[in-house]
């Protein structure tokens, strides 16, 4: 062992070093892949919903003030860290601009904190066949939901 060194010192001093490089770069990735998973998914980003928190009685409260409108037929309301998702099934014969209009109305059963912090995302459809479907957003502080352009595709083109 001693005359391979000897004649390959060099050579045996690079394998060396290359080796402890390895071992280093391997105890990197594991102590950030381990790391990452202990964390929350959405980091530091939830920070401020702990003071401004949408609870279950809010929620509740706020279905049942979109259940008494005639035109809408089921509504569900999910909060998944600071978006709030509404899926709205309006009966069959409602305007697609009636129901955007509804949907705008949701909003006043939340306070002024809640609409500076959350998001929300509208999903509304009507309960027919042949019936509209449409989502829109609604960025926190913004006044107004933003609707996608709805053009159905064309056959004739």
């Amino acid at each position: 062992m001693k005359n391979f060194y000897r004649q390959n010192r060099v050579f045996v001093i690079l394998m060396s070093i290359v080796l402890i490089c390895l071992i280093i770069i391997a105890a990197l990735l594991l102590v950030y892949f381990y790391n990452g998973k202990s964390k929350n998914k959405y980091g530091d980003r939830l920070n401020a919903i702990k003071n401004v928190e949408i609870t279950a009685s809010e929620k509740a409260n706020a279905l049942t003030e979109v259940k008494k409108d005639s035109t809408i037929k089921e509504a569900t309301i999910n909060v998944f860290g600071k978006v709030v998702y509404f899926d709205l099934v309006f009966v069959s014969g409602t305007d697609l601009d009636i129901a955007k209009s509804k949907s705008l109305t949701i909003l006043d059963n939340f306070s002024e904190e809640e609409l500076s912090l959350y998001e929300f995302q509208f999903l509304i459809k009507e309960d027919a066949t042949d019936g509209f479907i449409t989502s829109g957003a609604r960025n926190n502080g913004s006044a107004i939901i933003v609707w996608n352009n709805n053009i159905e595709d064309s056959e004739e083109l």
